[in-house]
C-alpha cells in the first residue's frame, strides 16, 4: 500500500531535517573552536617555557633605574686625577637554568642575560660603560655565542655554581685573565685608566660559604697574592668576586668564613680600596666594610623574596663615583 503524506507529516519531516542540519553545524563549530583552543595554548607555553622570548615580551617590560652618586671624599681611596670611564657590574645570571616562577614574563636565565646586554647596548650610544664584570655563577656553556658576538671586554670570576672542569672552561675562554706572574691562576688582576681591578676567587665549588683558599682554588697563595695586589701603587682599586666578606667578621652562612673575614676586613682597613663588587647572595645590599663601600649585585636571573632583575651601571668621574641600578620589572 502507498505511503501518503498529510500536512502533519510535511510538518515533522521538516523539523527532524532541521535538527540534523543545525547537530552537523555543532559538531563543525567545536571542532573549530577546539583547534583555536590548541593554537592559544601553544602560544602560551612557548612564552612560558622562555624560547627566545626576549623580543616577544620586551614592550611588557619596565625598565626603572636607581641612582646614587658617592664623592670622592666619601670613598676610601681614590684618584684624584682619574681619566672618567664607565663599567658594568653583572651577578648570578645562572645562565642555563629554564624559566623560573616568578620571572615567566623573562623567559630563561639565557633570555635575561640577553635582555642585559641589549639595555648596555643602549647605553653604549651616550657615554657607555668600556666593559663587564660578572661576578660569578655564570654557567658560561650556555652563553659562549652571546658573549663572543658582544663587542665589549668581560672579565669574569668564578661562583660555587662553577666546578673544577667549569674553571677550566673559564680559563680557556679568557685567556687574557686567569693569570698570575704568566701561570694560570683562578685569581687575576688588570688596570684600567690606571684603576686596578682585582678579581679574587673565594668560592669552592657547592659550598655556600666562601673560603680565600681551598684545594679547588688554584693556586694555593691567594691572600698572599691579594695583599700585594691591594699594596701596588694605584691610587684607585676595585675589587670584585663572589662571596662577600662578612662586615663584622661573623660566622655565618652565605658570606665568606669567618676567620678569612677577619683577615680580609683588616686588610681593606690597612690598604684603603675604593670600593668592591660581589653576588651570591641574591638580594641587593650596601654595606660598609672596614670603611669601604661594598655592594652586593641584585642577580640577572631571580633574586630571593622575588625581588626584581637587573644589573649595576658604575661611572668612575673626576669628582667621585655615579652608581646606577637598572632594574626589570
Amino acid at each position: 500500500m502507498p505511503l501518503r503524506f498529510n500536512k502533519d507529516h510535511y510538518i515533522k519531516a521538516r523539523i527532524v531535517l532541521l535538527f540534523l542540519m543545525l547537530g552537523i553545524c555543532g559538531i563543525s563549530i567545536s571542532g573549530c573552536c577546539c583547534a583555536n583552543s590548541k593554537v592559544e595554548t601553544t602560544e602560551n607555553l612557548i612564552g612560558k617555557t622562555g624560547v627566545e622570548t626576549t623580543e616577544n615580551l620586551i614592550s611588557e617590560i619596565e625598565v626603572e633605574i636607581r641612582e646614587n652618586f658617592i664623592p670622592k671624599a666619601e670613598l676610601l681611596g681614590y684618584d684624584d686625577n682619574i681619566e672618567p670611564f664607565s663599567f658594568v657590574v653583572i651577578s648570578d645570571p645562572h645562565s642555563s637554568e629554564s624559566v623560573r616562577k616568578g620571572y615567566e614574563k623573562f623567559g630563561t636565565a639565557r633570555d635575561k642575560f640577553k635582555l642585559c646586554l641589549e639595555e648596555i647596548n643602549k647605553m653604549k650610544k651616550n657615554d657607555g660603560p668600556e666593559f663587564i664584570l660578572i661576578t660569578g655563577d655564570i654557567h658560561l656553556w650556555a652563553i659562549k655565542d652571546i658573549i663572543s658576538d658582544f663587542d665589549l671586554p668581560v672579565h669574569v670570576v668564578a661562583g660555587n655554581h662553577e666546578k673544577k672542569e667549569h674553571r677550566k672552561e673559564l680559563r680557556d675562554f679568557f685567556p687574557n685573565d686567569f693569570k698570575k706572574n704568566g701561570a694560570e691562576s683562578d685569581y687575576y688582576s688588570f688596570l684600567h685608566n690606571n684603576v686596578r681591578f682585582i678579581g679574587i676567587c673565594d668560592a669552592a665549588p657547592s659550598e655556600h660559604v666562601g673560603h680565600l683558599s681551598s684545594e679547588t682554588i688554584r693556586p694555593f697563595g691567594q691572600s698572599e697574592w691579594l695583599e700585594a695586589e691591594l699594596k701596588k701603587e694605584e691610587k684607585a682599586k676595585v675589587i670584585f668576586g663572589h662571596v662577600p666578606p662578612e662586615p663584622n667578621g661573623e660566622d655565618k652562612n652565605m658570606w665568606l668564613s669567618r676567620n678569612d673575614s677577619l683577615f680580609f676586613n683588616d686588610l681593606i682597613e690597612r690598604t684603603r680600596p675604593a670600593m668592591m663588587f660581589f653576588g651570591h647572595q641574591h638580594i641587593p645590599k650596601k654595606l660598609k666594610v672596614s670603611g669601604c663601600d661594598m655592594y652586593v649585585v641584585r642577580s640577572s636571573s631571580w633574586n630571593f623574596h622575588d625581588l626584581p632583575i637587573g644589573f649595576m651601571f658604575v661611572s668612575f668621574q673626576k669628582k667621585g663615583v655615579l652608581i646606577k641600578e637598572i632594574i626589570f620589572k
